[in-house]
């Protein structure tokens, strides 16, 4: 999938047909020869992050980063965090050796389950491979469903960010749509 800025996809609304006429015709050449600099995504990565970590606080999780790239990011993201945090699986190997890297498999869940019952975690968090994905296991070990996780995030954000969603300042902010907050 491509995605446009803030996550929005790309279809032909916004801006799908544009790319592919850009790809028909061959681009002009060039005067003078383009350069390479490094840059350092790992910095700007969690600088955008950062915002999104207010209101965390005082919770006990457990971060299973499936061996994946999540494992690459997590422990600076949480560093900071008020709470217990404990990873597990969380240098990334691409061969996958504890489990494989789909969150959505129960089996892939097992390990984390297990740890979420045994520490008395608040919550466990599993990634994918990638990392661009996470489902969440309850304090009892149970799934939750990611309509109910994306539900609890539109909440979070509403009562975080409100200045997002376009409500006008004083108003009761529980009377305007979660859909704005995104």
């Amino acid at each position: 999938m491509i995605s446009r800025d803030n996550a929005v996809p790309v279809s032909y609304s916004t801006g799908l047909n544009k790319l592919e006429k850009m790809i028909e015709q061959r681009p002009p050449a060039v005067k003078k020869k383009g350069s390479i600099k490094p840059l350092d995504i790992r910095r700007y990565y969690l600088n955008h992050l950062q915002p999104f970590k207010k209101g965390i606080k005082g919770l006990k999780v457990v971060i299973d980063c499936s061996d994946g790239s999540a494992g690459a990011y997590i422990h600076d993201l949480i560093n900071d965090l008020d709470g217990e945090f404990i990873t597990i699986f969380d240098k990334p190997d691409g061969n996958f050796p504890n489990h494989g890297p789909d969150p959505l498999s129960e089996k892939n869940r097992s390990a984390l389950k297990s740890l979420v019952l045994k520490e008395k975690a608040n919550l466990g968090v599993i990634f994918d491979g990638d990392g661009d994905r996470a489902i969440i296991i309850d304090e009892k070990g149970k799934f939750v469903s990611p309509d109910m996780v994306t539900a609890l995030l539109g909440i979070h954000f509403f009562k975080h960010f409100p200045e997002k969603t376009g409500a006008p300042a004083g108003r009761n902010n529980r009377a305007v749509s979660f859909s704005r907050c995104f």
